[in-house]
C-alpha cells in the first residue's frame, strides 16, 4: 500500500528517529502543519516534534491547529511538561488563569475575558478507579462545547469520549521534550491533495 503524495510543504526527516528540532522544522515550513514520523502504518499520520520551553508558543499553536478534536489526552511521565503545555495552550486561546472547580484537585477551568468557558484541565493522577471519574460527573463535563485537556487519561480510559486525541510528551533531556500527536483533518486532507 502506497503513502499519500507529498505536498511541497510536507517534510520527511532523513535522520534516525523521525524528528527534527522545532526551530529547524519551522524554518522549513513556517506557516504550514509539519508532518513527521516513521512511515510504518501505525505512525503514518503523526506529527512528531522536539522542542524547548522557549518554543512552547509554537507547539501550543500547532496543537490547536492540528488536533482533530477538542478532547485531548496528554500522556507522559511525571515532569514531562503536560501541565506547562496546557497553560501555554490556554495563553494562546486568550484564557485567563485557571479557576478551581468544586473538584479542584482533579479539574480546573479556564475562561476568556468575558467569562465564557474555554477549557477544562483534568488531572486524573489521584483517581484510583474509573468509577471515581463517573462519580464526579465526568461524562457531563464532556457534554460542554469547550476544550478538555486530560492528564493521566489511562486511569479513566473507558470514560473518555470516542473522539479523544492522544498526545504523548517524552523527555529527551532536561531542556528538550518530544511531542507526538495525530494530524488533524485539515493536515490529513492536505496530505492527500496533490501539489
Amino acid at each position: 500500500m502506497g503513502h499519500p503524495p507529498i505536498a511541497p510543504w510536507m517534510v520527511r526527516p532523513t535522520m534516525a528517529g523521525g524528528t527534527l528540532n522545532l526551530k529547524a522544522a519551522l524554518a522549513l515550513a513556517p506557516q504550514k502543519p509539519i508532518i513527521f514520523g516513521p512511515m510504518d502504518s501505525s505512525m503514518e499520520k503523526m506529527i512528531k516534534l522536539r522542542y524547548s520551553e522557549k518554543e512552547l508558543p509554537e507547539i501550543a499553536r500547532l496543537v490547536l491547529e492540528n488536533a482533530p478534536s477538542k478532547n485531548v489526552a496528554l500522556h507522559g511521565p511525571m515532569g514531562a511538561g503536560k501541565t506547562t503545555l496546557v497553560r501555554e495552550i490556554m495563553a494562546q486561546l486568550g484564557g485567563l488563569p485557571e479557576t478551581n472547580s468544586p473538584t479542584f484537585g482533579i479539574v480546573n477551568e479556564y475562561v476568556d475575558p468575558q467569562g465564557s468557558l474555554l477549557a477544562r484541565h483534568f488531572d486524573f493522577y489521584r483517581l484510583n478507579t474509573v468509577e471515581e471519574a463517573y462519580d464526579m460527573g465526568l461524562e457531563e463535563y464532556f457534554m460542554t462545547d469547550c476544550w478538555s485537556f486530560m492528564e493521566w487519561p489511562q486511569k479513566v480510559s473507558p470514560a473518555l469520549p470516542h473522539d479523544t486525541v492522544h498526545l504523548t510528551i517524552a523527555m529527551v533531556d532536561a531542556q528538550t521534550r518530544e511531542l507526538a500527536m495525530p494530524r488533524g483533518p485539515e493536515a490529513q486532507r492536505k496530505a492527500q491533495t496533490k501539489p
